[in-house]
């Protein structure tokens, strides 16, 4: 191209820049708090220490076996007097802190849209000149998948199940489904096995000892799969958008080496492998 490709330093990123300091976590205020009063209160300093293997020496909590209530009431609070926790004023030192002490309505950097979104516009263009065409966006409607379409058949379990009932109304009459007091359906349900059994010879009629009559003589015809439907599409065009570009910018590169080094390279032979 006769030109020297200049590349810009990258610019230093943000140093020494201010940052927002919201002060101790609330527990830990409240913690050094409750220190603070209970050492008033006791006129005693306290000043952890720690034992031999290192580890500090701090009040655990009481083990229950060290005391009892036996008739002793003095030890439970029975008197509707406040959680000692906190003050008369209430829980004062557990509030939440204000949200206007950290920085807002800062300006933000705007960079602008993204490269692979120009690169989608430009590509756009490009073409749209190169075919002397404007593309003209359409939003494709599709069909709800919910909707039935009256056109189409039902589902075969669903035609065996009409045909079913259509024959026994036609035995027993029509047939008006209810519902019960809670609006559950009122249906037929299987037969419970312990309203019979086959423990005599006479019982045997009732066990089924020939073909199950859900098929006929012919077989099972009425479950054959429905016929592939012959009015899709077929044998038509696909365009060709030519070589993936890493597969072009690849063998590119495998031309120039071979220009460079004035050989051709060999691949899946005994030679080459060898």
């Amino acid at each position: 191209m006769k030109h020297k490709l200049v590349i810009e330093d990258k610019p230093e990123w943000p140093q020494n820049y201010k940052v927002a300091n919201f002060g101790p976590d609330p527990d830990i205020v409240a913690t050094k708090a409750s220190i603070s009063k209970a050492e008033e209160d006791l006129g005693s300093t306290w000043t952890p220490t720690q034992d031999a293997n290192g580890y500090w020496i701090v009040p655990q909590p009481f083990d229950n076996k060290s005391y009892a209530y036996n008739n002793r009431d003095v030890f439970v609070q029975l008197d509707a007097e406040s959680d000692p926790i906190c003050s008369s004023a209430g829980c004062t030192q557990y509030e939440h802190p204000k949200l206007d002490t950290h920085p807002m309505d800062y300006p933000v950097p705007n960079f602008g849209v993204d490269h692979d979104v120009l690169a989608s516009h430009n590509s756009i263009d490009v073409a749209e000149k190169q075919l002397n065409h404007k593309w003209k966006w359409e939003e494709l409607k599709e069909t709800d998948p919910i909707i039935y379409d009256d056109a189409k058949p039902l589902d075969v379990d669903i035609q065996h199940s009409l045909s079913s009932m259509e024959q026994q109304e036609g035995i027993h009459g029509a047939w008006t489904p209810t519902k019960d007091a809670d609006g559950n359906w009122i249906l037929p349900k299987a037969i419970d096995n312990r309203s019979y059994s086959y423990e005599s010879d006479k019982d045997q009629a009732n066990i089924q000892l020939a073909d199950d009559p859900i098929c006929s003589s012919a077989g099972c015809t009425q479950y054959k799969h429905p016929e592939a439907p012959a009015g899709h599409p077929m044998d038509y065009p696909v365009p060709s958008f030519g070589a993936d570009p890493d597969v072009e910018a690849t063998a590119n590169s495998i031309s120039i080496g071979e220009a460079m080094y004035k050989h051709k390279i060999v691949m899946g032979t005994d030679e080459s492998k060898a």
